[in-house]
């Protein structure tokens, strides 16, 4: 035994075997023991872990060691923003006697390792679509007898990344789109006129670029500029008529770097810096 950390790592088997509703990460993290996972209609893909029956807003999410905790929210809806999968190395989940660096929580520690390239240039793509032909009414749509909402929901991306100069410095990519049509259906007992089915639209780009770089055999540096625009159109809140939709635009960005350096075979030091951006 030489670490006291208790935890489990989701790497990209598990990943890329999962049917991962959303594409949303937090699915697969919630597999690790003692963690379930509270979902939330408050915004796409708001989920939060709960800890051994702890609170949802004791958790701590991370980027490669970088803070990425919802500036809004805090840990209560997730991460601030959300890295897509093919970007994903893996995640480290520390549920218990967690090291000194990881501080600010009483929860789950979430740590994403973002991939990296390498020497050969590599790439992914994929896509798929679901049509409103395969979902079903919800409940209160086929009680109160109204309009099927039109859901649909569209997802594409890739990845690509490989050497800028081979041994030395390597780039990586990935682009993630998702158009998200889903039902929201409001009643009203005492007025049932006012009873509405509505079609509330996402629709979202996720980028993320990470550069690598080795300067001599004990130093090296990495930076990785993430963001993720994702406006919601007609959202329509609980216990509000059709007049009271409202728009919702939320850019999410998060940065992070690190300077890396051996001192002979004993000692090593890694300085990281972060930075998070919301504006909803």
């Amino acid at each position: 035994v030489t670490n006291k950390q208790i935890g489990a790592n989701i790497g990209q088997a598990e990943l890329a075997a999962l049917p991962i509703l959303n594409k949303n990460w937090m699915f697969a993290v919630s597999l690790a023991p003692g963690i379930q996972l509270q979902s939330s209609t408050a915004s796409f893909a708001c989920e939060s872990l709960i800890v051994g029956g702890g609170s949802n807003r004791s958790g701590n999410f991370s980027i490669d060691g970088g803070g990425n905790n919802d500036d809004y929210l805090g840990s209560s809806c997730g991460s601030q923003v959300r890295p897509a999968i093919e970007a994903v190395q893996e995640f480290q989940v520390l549920t218990n006697q967690y090291d000194a660096e990881f501080g600010r929580t009483a929860g789950a520690v979430v740590n994403a390792i973002t991939k990296q390239g390498t020497n050969v240039f590599r790439g992914t793509m994929f896509g798929s679509y679901t049509g409103a032909r395969i979902t079903a009414r919800d409940f209160f749509v086929r009680q109160n007898n109204l309009a099927k909402p039109d859901t649909s929901q569209t997802d594409w991306g890739g990845t690509v990344g490989g050497p800028v100069k081979k041994d030395r410095a390597h780039f990586f990519y990935s682009l993630d789109r998702i158009v998200y049509a889903e039902s929201r259906t409001n009643t009203f007992v005492a007025r049932p006129e006012l009873n509405v089915s509505n079609t509330q639209r996402m629709q979202l780009w996720n980028h993320m670029i990470r550069f690598d770089n080795q300067i001599n055999a004990n130093n090296t540096w990495t930076g990785r500029y993430l963001s993720e625009h994702s406006p919601t159109y007609d959202r329509l809140s609980p216990q509000r008529t059709l007049a009271g939709r409202d728009q919702e635009f939320d850019v999410d960005r998060n940065a992070g770097g690190s300077w890396n350096s051996t001192f002979g075979n004993t000692r090593f030091n890694q300085l990281r810096v972060g930075y998070t951006y919301e504006s909803n």
